[in-house]
């Protein structure tokens, strides 16, 4: 018989796998939040705190770095039509 632990860990990753959640901007909001609260919490002496714009300005800097052919390789392919 499983145990509870167990069970708890595979409903866990059943339901996380079922998660509409982009990693990635989970992750950049994350670390956007972290430099809010130091810019917050800063003291006047200490070197200022970065600065990281919004996920949707992040994402047209990444793909014009990128160059145009990533950015067309990571839209949806469409399929086609019959």
């Amino acid at each position: 018989m499983l145990n509870c632990r167990a069970t708890c860990l595979a409903l866990l990753l059943c339901l996380a796998g079922c998660a509409d959640v982009h990693w990635e901007r989970a992750f950049y909001e994350g670390q956007r939040n972290t430099a809010e609260q130091c810019r917050l919490a800063r003291n006047p002496t200490a070197p200022p705190c970065p600065a990281l714009p919004g996920y949707g300005q992040y994402e047209r800097e990444r793909a014009r770095a990128m160059g145009a052919a990533a950015s067309d390789a990571a839209r949806p392919v469409e399929a086609p039509q019959r």
